[in-house]
C-alpha cells in the first residue's frame, strides 16, 4: 500500500462523550480511542480504503465501502478489518475532507481505554486515552512516528530526529521485545530523573509548550541577589523569671514525633505568639500572663511586607518561615515586538530564618534562606525541618509585527471615509473574517484593540452601517480589499502605521525554568537533575514542587528532592511523607464523576528519597484521610458528588509500598448512604474512624488490622456530622462539628463524645451544642486551633459568634472529659471584638497550684484561672 503521510487531526472532546475525526483528502494516519464495533461509521462514500495492522499475526487488515476494492483485498491475501480496538492506529484514505462524530464506549466506574497491548514485534497502534506522552514510556521497545519526516526513539545508531513527544489520535509504530500490557493510567504518571540539566530543561520546556503559551511581561522593579534582612528589630526588655510552666498544651499535631508549624509557640517558660495584623511575633511569659501582666517581654518585627506562614520553637531556637511576591526583570531582546501584558506568573519567594534565643535581649539570625517558588507546608521530626514548595516554571514570548501594506491602508481609508458609513464597535472572535474597521476612529477609541492571548480570544471590531446611497460602492471597494487578502490591522505605531502580531510564530524572549536558593548572600540552583523527577506523561501543568532539608541545629540547607507535579494534600509519618494529586491525571466524566487520585512516596531518613508512586479513585477531605501504620497507608476517599446521578461512593484503601509501586493490597467501599460524602476522618493505630454525610451522620468503625481485608465494623447514626476527631483513650473519641436537623439542615456547633468499649456498636455518650448556625469555629477545619491536654483530659477551642451586623464576639471554650461526660470549665470572651486580623490560638497551663486558660489573637491575649 502506498505510504502517503499527511496531517493527522482527530480530536476527542470528551474523553466519554464522543470522538471527532477531521480528515483530509489522500492518506492519514489515525486513532480512535474509543475503538469501532464495527466498521459501520467507516462505511461512507468519502472513504476510498482503510488499512490496520494485525500485531499477533504481524499481517496486515484491510476495509473498504467501495465492493470492488474489498474485494482485492481479500484477493491479496488480507484479512479483513470488521473492528478497531481503542488502541489500534488506522490508515484511512479519503475521497475528499470530512468529519464524524464517533459515540464512545459506555462509562463505567473506572476510567476508560487506559490500557495500550502489545504484541511482540511491530505494533501500529495510538494512544486510547487524550494524552500527550513521552516515548520513554515504552522502555526498551522501538518507537517510530511521523510528523513533516521520519522520529525515532530506542533506534540506536539510526540516525534521525528524537521523538520528543506522542499526542491522542496519532498513529505510530512500536517494535516490542515481547507481549506486555501499557497502562497508561498507571505508566504514565510513574516518575522518572534525568542524566543531565539539559535533558531536564528541554523536558520543562517541552511540557509548558504544549500547556500554553505563558505570555510574557516585565516589571520595573528588580530582585536583589541578597538575602533580606534577618526579621526585624528586636525591642523591649528581657525576662529575668525562671519559673516554668506545668502541663502546658502545644500544637496539635496529627502524628507523635511529626512536630506541624503554628501560629503560637513556647518552650516552658516563654510564649512566641503571631501578631499578623502588626507583622511581628510578641514574646511574653507564663509567669507574666498567670500575673495578669500582658505587656510583650518583647517584638520581632518582620520585615516590611512578609507575611508569616507559621514557626518552630526548638533548642532555644525559633524557625520563622515567611514569605512576599517578587517580580523578576527577564532579560531579553524585545525588538522584534513581544508584547507585555500586565504581571500574571510572578516569581514568588519565600524565607526561612533560624534566631538564637539563648539571649532574649539580644536576639541572633542564625541562618537565612531564601527559596523560589510559592510555600506550601512544613513538617519538623527531631532537628530536620522539611518544607514543601512549588515552582511555576515561565517562558515570556515575544511575537512578530506584520505591518498593513500600503493598497490595503488605502482601501481601509476610502471606506472610512465615505460620509453615508457610519460604525458600531462590536466583540467578535479574532479569528473571524470581518469588514475593515474604521481607521479613522479606532486610533482614538479606548475599545479598540484586541483582547490579549490568554484573557480571552475576542477583539473588537468598528462594524460599518451602510446607508444605500453607497452600498454599491463601498462593495467594490471591500471586493478589492478581500481580494488583496487585507484583514484588520488593530494597533496603530507611533508613526501612524497599522499593524498585527502574528501569534502563529512566538519567540522565547527569556526563561526561568528552574528555581532557586539563596543562602549566605550565595545563589545556587534548588533542583538537581539527578533528584528531579518527571512523569512520562507530557500534558499537564510544568509546575515543579520541592521538598527541601534543612538541619536547625547548625541551620544549614541539606538536600532537596523534587518532581513535576501539583500536589494539594501532604501527609508525614516519622519516616515518610506523601503527597497527593488530583491534577493529574484526572478522569471526569459528566456521566460517572470518577476522579483518580496520585500518591506519591518520598522517605526521609538520612537521605530525601523518592520512593514509589500510586493511585486511587476519588478525591480526599485533608491530611486526616491518610495515615501510615506498620509500612501501610491507609486513606479514605470519596468518588463523586451528592448532585451526580450516580451518587458517592466513600471507600478506604491500603496500599504498601513494593517495587517502586504503592500496590493496593486491600478496599472498603460502600460507606455512607446515597449522596453522602466523607465528612471526618481519623486513622488511630489498625482502627479507623469515618463519618459520612448528607441529612445526618453516620459513624463507621473500622478494622485495619488485617490491610488486605478492610473491615466496617460499627455504625451509629445520629444528627448533624462530626469535621475533626480526637482520640481520649482506647474507648473514648471525642469530635467537633455541626448539629442538623433530621432533614439536614445544619445549626450550632457540637462537641460528642462517643463510647468505643464495644467497636462494633459505638455510642454517643454525651453531646455539647454551643450557639447557632451564626457561630463558627476555626476548629473545624484547622486542627491546630484545637488543644488537648492528656493529664487530665482538658481541652479548648476557639468560636466566634455573630448577630446581625454587630462586631463577632470572640469566645475560648475550655472544657473536660470526665468519666463519659463533658464538663464545659470556662469561656473566655471578648464583646464586640473589634479585633486584629489572625489565626485564634488558646492554651491550658497550670502554675503555682492554678491552671490557667489562655487566649490568643494578634496582640490582645485574655486569661483567667480555671477551676
Amino acid at each position: 500500500m502506498p505510504f502517503i503521510w499527511l496531517l493527522v487531526t482527530a480530536l476527542v472532546t470528551s474523553l466519554y462523550a464522543s470522538a471527532t475525526l477531521n480528515l483530509q483528502q489522500g492518506w492519514q494516519l489515525v486513532g480512535i480511542p474509543s475503538g469501532l464495533s464495527s466498521m459501520q461509521p467507516l462505511d461512507r462514500s468519502e472513504v476510498e480504503l482503510v488499512w490496520a495492522y494485525d500485531a499477533a499475526t504481524q499481517t496486515w487488515q484491510g476495509f473498504s465501502p467501495d465492493p470492488s476494492l474489498a474485494t482485492a483485498i481479500t484477493q491479496a491475501g488480507a484479512q479483513t478489518l470488521g473492528s478497531v480496538l481503542p488502541y489500534q492506529a488506522l490508515w484511512i484514505k479519503s475521497k475528499q475532507a470530512w468529519n464524524h462524530t464517533v459515540d464512545t464506549a459506555e462509562a463505567t466506574d473506572e476510567p476508560q481505554n487506559h490500557l495500550l497491548k502489545l504484541k511482540a514485534g511491530w505494533n501500529l497502534v495510538s494512544l486510547p486515552q487524550r494524552s500527550v506522552v513521552s516515548p520513554e514510556l515504552f522502555g526498551d521497545a522501538i518507537v517510530w512516528k511521523y510528523a513533516d519526516g521520519w522520529e525515532a526513539y530506542g533506534a540506536g545508531s539510526v540516525e534521525f530526529p528524537a521523538i520528543e513527544a506522542i499526542s491522542a489520535s496519532e498513529g505510530f509504530w512500536v517494535k516490542s521485545p515481547d507481549e506486555r500490557s501499557v497502562d497508561l493510567a498507571q505508566e504514565s504518571a510513574k516518575l522518572h530523573p534525568f542524566e543531565d540539566e539539559a535533558s531536564m530543561l528541554a523536558y520543562i520546556r517541552s511540557m509548558i509548550e504544549r500547556e500554553k503559551h505563558y505570555y510574557g511581561y516585565m516589571d520595573i522593579r528588580p530582585v536583589s541577589d541578597v538575602l533580606p534582612p534577618p526579621p526585624g528589630e528586636v525591642s523591649g526588655g528581657s525576662e529575668s523569671s525562671s519559673d516554668t510552666a506545668v502541663n502546658a498544651t502545644t500544637t496539635n499535631a496529627q502524628e507523635a514525633g511529626v512536630d506541624e508549624s503554628d501560629w503560637l509557640k513556647h518552650d516552658g517558660t516563654h510564649i512566641f505568639y503571631a501578631d499578623q495584623s502588626n507583622q511581628r511575633i510578641i514574646v511574653t511569659s507564663f509567669a507574666k500572663i498567670a500575673a495578669g501582666d500582658y505587656k510583650p517581654i518583647q517584638t520581632i518585627d518582620l520585615e516590611s511586607g512578609q507575611k508569616l506562614y507559621g514557626m518552630y520553637l526548638r533548642d532555644q531556637k525559633l524557625i520563622l518561615i515567611t514569605g512576599s511576591q517578587n517580580y523578576y526583570i527577564l532579560e531579553g531582546d524585545l525588538a522584534g515586538g513581544a508584547i507585555m501584558p500586565p504581571p500574571q506568573n510572578d516569581v514568588s519567594t519565600f524565607h526561612l530564618d533560624i534566631l538564637d534565643l539563648s539571649n532574649l535581649s539580644q536576639i541572633n539570625t542564625i541562618a537565612s534562606h531564601t527559596l523560589e517558588g510559592n510555600f506550601e507546608q512544613s513538617r519538623m521530626i527531631d532537628d530536620r525541618l522539611y518544607l514543601i514548595s512549588r515552582f511555576s516554571p515561565q517562558i515570556v514570548y515575544g511575537y512578530p509585527k506584520i505591518y498593513q501594506n500600503a493598497a490595503c491602508s488605502e482601501l481601509e481609508q476610502a471606506m472610512g471615509q465615505l460620509s453615508c458609513v457610519t460604525y458600531t464597535t462590536g466583540l467578535y472572535n479574532c479569528s473571524e473574517s470581518l469588514l475593515p474597521r474604521n481607521a479613522a476612529s479606532s486610533a482614538s477609541s479606548s475599545s479598540s484593540g484586541t483582547l490579549l492571548p490568554g484573557s480571552g480570544d475576542n477583539c473588537y471590531y468598528d462594524i460599518p452601517v451602510i446607508d444605500e446611497a453607497c452600498q454599491a460602492q463601498y462593495d467594490a471597494l471591500w471586493t478589492s480589499y478581500a481580494e488583496q487578502g487585507c484583514t484588520a490591522y488593530y494597533h496603530t505605531d507611533a508613526n501612524g502605521s497599522r499593524y498585527m502580531y502574528d501569534y502563529t510564530q512566538p519567540y522565547v524572549v527569556s526563561e526561568k525554568l528552574t528555581p532557586s536558593r539563596t543562602s549566605d548572600a550565595t545563589v545556587v540552583p534548588l533542583i538537581e537533575p539527578q533528584r528531579f523527577y518527571a512523569p512520562y506523561k507530557l500534558d499537564q501543568r510544568a509546575d515543579i514542587t520541592t521538598v527541601s532539608a534543612f538541619d536547625i541545629t547548625s541551620g544549614a540547607f541539606d538536600e532537596a528532592v523534587s518532581f513535576l507535579g501539583n500536589p494539594h494534600t501532604y501527609y508525614a509519618s516519622t519516616e515518610n511523607l506523601y503527597l497527593l494529586s488530583s491534577e493529574y491525571p484526572l478522569y471526569y466524566s459528566f456521566d460517572t464523576y470518577v476522579e483518580q487520585l496520585s500518591i506519591y512516596k518520598i522517605a526521609l531518613g538520612e537521605t530525601l528519597e523518592y520512593r514509589a508512586k500510586g493511585s486511587v479513585r476519588g478525591g480526599v477531605l485533608n491530611q486526616f484521610s491518610m495515615s501510615e501504620h506498620e509500612g501501610v497507608l491507609r486513606i479514605a476517599t470519596t468518588t463523586g458528588n451528592s448532585w451526580s446521578p450516580t451518587g458517592t461512593q466513600n471507600s478506604v484503601f491500603a496500599l504498601q509500598e513494593k517495587d517502586e509501586e504503592l500496590q493496593n493490597m486491600g478496599v472498603l467501599d460502600g460507606l455512607g448512604k446515597k449522596g453522602e460524602q466523607i465528612y471526618a476522618v481519623r486513622f488511630i493505630g489498625d482502627r479507623g474512624f469515618v463519618v459520612t454525610f448528607r441529612n445526618t451522620d453516620p459513624l463507621y468503625t473500622i478494622d485495619l488490622s488485617d490491610p488486605a481485608n478492610p473491615r466496617k465494623v460499627g455504625e451509629l447514626e445520629i444528627p448533624g456530622y462530626s469535621t475533626y476527631f480526637h482520640p481520649i483513650s482506647q474507648d473514648q473519641l471525642l469530635s467537633i462539628g455541626r448539629d442538623a436537623d433530621a432533614s439536614g439542615s445544619v445549626g450550632g456547633l457540637q462537641i460528642q463524645l462517643f463510647d468505643l468499649s464495644d467497636f462494633a456498636h459505638p455510642t454517643l455518650s454525651d453531646k455539647l451544642l454551643i450557639g447557632d448556625r451564626n457561630t463558627y469555629s476555626d476548629a473545624e477545619y484547622d486542627h491546630k486551633a484545637f488543644i488537648y491536654r492528656a493529664s487530665d483530659q482538658s481541652f479548648g477551642f476557639p468560636y466566634r459568634s455573630y448577630d446581625g451586623y454587630k462586631e463577632p464576639i470572640e469566645h475560648f471554650g475550655i472544657y473536660r472529659v470526665e468519666g463519659d461526660r463533658i464538663k464545659a470549665l470556662k469561656l473566655l470572651s471578648e464583646e464586640n471584638a473589634s479585633w486584629s486580623y489572625g489565626d485564634t490560638r488558646g492554651m491550658i497551663f497550670d502554675m503555682s497550684d492554678l491552671s490557667y486558660g489562655v487566649m490568643f489573637k494578634g496582640e490582645h491575649i485574655l486569661s483567667d484561672t480555671i477551676e
